[in-house]
């Protein structure tokens, strides 16, 4: 259960940042570093890489997966630095899982 927990923090703090990036209404700063939002995720993203053994077979995969959607949305939005921070913490969660979707990662 504490998997299900890691990966439903992250998404929700993803799917706030994404919100955020393609609200009209938002300022350049509610995504600058040190932003409320971004450290819930980088917390967030810290728990998932701090988890161990069997925990975190299969959930950095899938955190990897979050964290490349939102990179990409980021992209789209205008945000190239942030999107390429997140597509890199993207890759390297994917790529410690050993699956499939880090070739797919760094072939785009």
């Amino acid at each position: 259960q504490l998997r299900e927990v890691l990966l439903f923090r992250i998404n929700l703090a993803a799917a706030s940042v994404k919100s955020l990036a393609t609200d009209s209404q938002a300022s350049s700063q509610d995504l600058a570093p040190g932003s409320p939002m971004l450290l819930r995720l980088e917390g967030s993203v810290a728990d998932v890489e701090a988890a161990e053994g069997g925990l975190r077979e299969g959930l950095a995969g899938s955190a990897g997966r979050i964290l490349w959607s939102l990179g990409i949305a980021l992209d789209k939005a205008g945000y190239a630095t942030l999107a390429a921070q997140w597509l890199r913490r993207a890759a390297h969660l994917l790529a410690s899982e050993d699956s499939g979707d880090a070739a797919s990662c760094w072939y785009t």
